[in-house]
């Protein structure tokens, strides 16, 4: 948890002509690294002030000339006092500068009234940007996904807009709410999503619970909090402060080697070097290509639940690892993670996702309503009974697992609904990564799948490949057929040159669309894909590209 001391020492001193409006209308990101203190020009006064509060917040103790040890600075008393002090030492504060007509008026630089506002404003950012950060950890977003807003006692001048939404309770990723509006630029507050709600205002923050705000209406029962997007606006926990305001001097460099240097820097991250005498580390660019380059990274999940919620992040409605090993599920949601990346329009063909022994709890309704509209008009001829019956074993017939590790379906033409497509595990296999490990180690030795098939992401690998012949009907494609028929250099589809898997059958329709899966999960795991692989890979890359344009 970031403290309010390492929050407090992220602002840097910074002079500025600048009145609190303005200050405010800045970009939040960067009010995160100044020390607010509007109209002041003396750099030393604001390091000065710097000192004071960060020694408030550490408790920083000194001993006085008679041994006793004391608190340097233990209230916003002592900070004004200690300020003023200094203030008229440095000859800042002019010689009338005295009495309630002068200390009350805070556009006065030595007023104490300002010198509390100064010393509560900043103390109070740094505490409030330390709570708020800590509240937007995954775990704190899921127990507590709102906030109420509330007010403590002591306003004397209550602004309209903080006493219409006072107990107001919104989601805390609204950043609308808390830092557009209630935190308006126009109220004199910072634009930022935590406290303070702008100068004397009193508004704070407190928690809501997941309860209470499904019962309010905020959330639906079950219904995850949406990865909060835009807080990299707020400066929180951003890689943008790695290397930010980070330069290096070239002056004393040679010509040649300081244009070499500065080119080595442009060719790598693509931003002009136009300094004449040093380089400068280019945080915003280097942070926007990370996240880019993240977006591609998978992170395996620490638990079943937050495996089942990356498929429910990724769009996927219906998912049970229920009795799955957790290794297990992380190798599927890494497959579906890169094919979603690299083909975003397979989400339409993905509607469930996980054990195949719990497919039921979530289809079983549309098989049998649909077994029901089919036998409805034999009931007169048949009876109730005989055909409840029948409908009862065609429903366990349908959800029936075979012996087969995985299978991939696509019934929403026969079913008549969106839903009925996914790609299912069977428990049997899937509930122990060593036998599954054991058992694809041994499956690439015996030439009955792939060279490089032999880990659990591959399995799903192979499932997706038959979910991108569904979407882009490969197995009816002439380019496919060409290469089905006539093989490549001379050569055709066995177990040497693609696995036993694809051939292991009399129904040609089925062991087409098993070359191609076949095909497609060595051409993603095999560094090297031997010639069908490769070139149906590449066929299958083609025509999603050419159908969608990508």
């Amino acid at each position: 948890m970031v403290t309010p001391l390492e929050k407090f020492l992220a602002k840097h001193p910074t002079p500025s002509g600048m009145d609190s409006k303005e200050w405010a209308a800045l970009n939040a990101a960067m009010n995160e690294n100044k020390f607010f203190s509007s109209k002041v020009e003396n750099i030393r006064l604001l390091e000065r002030l710097h000192r004071l509060i960060k020694n408030y917040l550490t408790g920083e103790k000194e001993t006085l000339p008679n041994g006793e040890t004391v608190i340097k600075v233990g209230s916003a008393a002592d900070f004004s006092n200690q300020a003023l002090q200094w203030l008229q030492t440095e000859g800042l504060v002019p010689p009338d500068a005295e009495g309630p007509k002068y200390h009350n008026d805070i556009k006065n630089i030595g007023a104490l009234a300002r010198l509390k506002l100064i010393f509560k404003t900043n103390v109070r950012q740094s505490i409030g940007a330390a709570q708020w950060e800590a509240s937007m950890k995954p775990a704190n977003l899921k127990a507590w996904p709102a906030f109420r807003f509330i007010r403590f006692p002591g306003a004397k001048t209550k602004r309209l807009v903080h006493v219409v939404n006072e107990d107001a309770v919104r989601l805390k990723t609204d950043f609308t709410f808390w830092a557009d509006e209630m935190n308006a630029a126009s109220l004199g507050g910072f634009e930022v999503p935590w406290p303070p709600f702008g100068f004397n205002s009193y508004m704070d923050q407190e928690p809501v619970s997941r309860e209470e705000c499904e019962r309010l209406g905020l959330l639906k029962p079950g219904e995850p909090l949406k990865r909060p997007r835009g807080a990299e606006r707020f400066g929180i926990d951003l890689i943008e402060r790695y290397g930010y305001g980070k330069k290096a001097s070239t002056a004393k460099l040679p010509e040649e080697l300081k244009a070499k240097l500065k080119k080595v820097y442009e060719d790598r991250w693509g931003v002009k070097q136009d300094k004449s005498d040093e380089v400068v580390f280019p945080s915003q660019e280097v942070a926007k290509k990370a996240r880019e380059t993240a977006e591609n990274i998978f992170k395996p999940a620490g638990s079943i639940k937050e495996a089942e919620q990356f498929v429910i992040d990724a769009g996927v409605e219906n998912v049970s690892f229920k009795g799955i090993d957790l290794e297990v599920a992380n190798g599927m949601n890494e497959s579906l993670h890169e094919h979603f990346r690299d083909f975003p329009e397979l989400k339409n063909n993905i509607h469930y996702w996980g054990s195949a022994q719990k497919k039921k709890e979530f289809l079983g309704d549309i098989v049998r309503e649909y077994y029901e509209e089919r036998y409805q008009p034999l009931r007169s001829v048949y009876g109730d009974k005989r055909i409840d019956d029948r409908i009862k074993k065609d429903v366990i017939r349908y959800f029936k697992t075979s012996g087969e590790v995985a299978h991939a379906f696509d019934h929403r033409e026969v079913f008549k609904n969106e839903t009925m497509s996914g790609i299912a595990i069977n428990q049997k296999y899937g509930a122990n990564l060593l036998s599954l490990s054991s058992m694809l180690k041994r499956a690439v030795e015996e030439k009955w799948y792939p060279i490089g098939c032999d880990g659990v992401k591959s399995i799903f690998d192979h499932e997706l490949g038959h979910q991108l012949d569904y979407l882009l009907k490969i197995s009816n494609n002439v380019e496919f057929m060409e290469i089905y028929t006539k093989g490549i250099h001379g050569k055709h589809v066995t177990r040497e040159t693609l696995s036993q898997y694809a051939v292991n059958n009399k129904n040609d329709s089925i062991n087409k669309k098993e070359t191609i899966a076949e095909a497609w999960a060595e051409y993603r795991n095999n560094p090297q894909p031997r010639d069908f692989a490769k070139a149906i890979g590449e066929l299958i890359e083609k025509e999603y590209r050419k159908k969608f344009r990508k």
